[in-house]
């Protein structure tokens, strides 16, 4: 019992004499979580401004009020990279019942005059609109958020409801 107690009364010691304090450890992991996410902010800048980025969804919706349905399939994604744009994800064509789920399934040329890329309060909002081989205007629009890389996405059509996407934004390697 004694032996269990010098132990204990010695732990404590070492603790206070060498260890941190609650408070120099919650200091610590802020300043780390802060240097982390400046990386990350830095990270996603320079993809948005290199045009250099592919957006993964996870989930799609048609607005303004559709079901919103889970994406599993890694190969969806729109991908941006040296004035091309790589699209392939799923969409909703009509804008009254019946609707029809459709393939987006395109890789087109990006022209400057087409592309906007804009400075928000919490990350960056990218903008482009294209014709997909086809009479119909289609407009791409990016809000993608610092530091996590969540980003959403809205497709919008003269003839068809708009269809949000929610997922992340990464590196194109």
């Amino acid at each position: 019992m004694k032996k269990m107690l010098l132990l204990i009364v010695g732990m404590l010691l070492c603790g206070v004499l060498f260890g941190q304090s609650r408070e120099e450890r919650r200091a610590e992991r802020q300043l780390r979580r802060t240097e982390r996410n400046e990386k990350s902010a830095e990270r996603i800048d320079s993809m948005v401004l290199q045009q250099c980025f592919k957006f993964s969804p996870r989930t799609m919706q048609r607005e303004p009020s559709g079901v919103q349905r889970s994406l599993t399939d890694p190969a969806f994604a729109v991908t941006l990279w040296e004035h091309t744009v790589d699209i392939n994800i799923p969409y909703i064509r009509n804008k009254m019942p019946p609707y029809i789920p459709t393939m987006l399934d395109y890789t087109v040329g990006l022209e400057d005059e087409n592309y906007s890329v804009e400075r928000i309060k919490n990350g960056w909002r990218v903008k482009f609109t294209t014709r997909l081989f086809t009479s119909d205007v289609y407009t791409f629009e990016f809000e993608i958020h610092k530091p996590s890389g969540d980003a959403s996405l809205l497709i919008s059509n003269t003839w068809y409801n708009p269809v949000r996407y929610d997922g992340v934004v990464l590196e194109v390697y």
